[in-house]
């Protein structure tokens, strides 16, 4: 197994729309929601085993004051392969590249458990959000 990894942005999205929603699908409510999600994202880090997309990152980005990561999400079946590292840094990297002033990562609220994880790899918990 060699994982492949890249960073794209929507226009790209096409040849790697089918792996992403394959690997994505049982986090979203509907596949319509989940393109809007990846045509609005600045870029998209995705690890790949072949043709099959195990890894994702979300960036979103003004390229000037913040960019936020979001929706990090490996296959669990590569979850001991260490892929969660390796997209974060690349999303890390590339906001470090475009020279904003901060790189927030934005976790899911429905996984509180995420917070430690987050907080021992580089991540300072500071945000506060607002849900309904």
């Amino acid at each position: 197994m060699e994982i492949a990894y890249k960073i794209i942005t929507p226009r790209n999205l096409a040849k790697y729309q089918n792996p992403l929603l394959e690997l994505l699908k049982s986090e979203w409510n509907s596949t319509e929601s989940l393109l809007k999600s990846l045509k609005n994202s600045s870029y998209i880090v995705i690890a790949l085993d072949g043709e099959k997309a195990v890894g994702c990152f979300q960036i979103i980005t003004d390229r000037l004051f913040v960019a936020f990561l979001i929706n990090l999400w490996v296959d669990p079946e590569y979850r001991k392969f260490w892929i969660w590292w390796k997209v974060t840094e690349l999303a890390v990297s590339k906001a470090e590249e475009l020279k904003v002033k901060n790189i927030q990562l934005v976790p899911d609220p429905s996984h509180p458990w995420l917070k430690p994880f987050y907080a021992k790899y580089w991540f300072k918990e500071w945000i506060y959000m607002w849900t309904k």
